[in-house]
């Protein structure tokens, strides 16, 4: 499976000052530069994020 596409945004979102965590497979934490918090759940992508992990 190619995860390259989400890899390089992952690494686009880190290079600008977002941090980024996964806690779980389906999850994705993030947290901005102005220090906003989200978390995003994977539902339509739960086989890329097995892989991006």
């Amino acid at each position: 499976m190619d995860t390259e596409l989400l890899k390089q945004s992952w690494d686009k979102l880190t290079k600008s000052g977002y941090m980024l965590n996964c806690p779980a497979p389906e999850v994705v934490n993030i947290i901005t530069p102005t220090g906003y918090s989200t978390q995003i759940r994977l539902k339509r992508l739960p086989s890329y994020a097995r892989y991006v992990r």
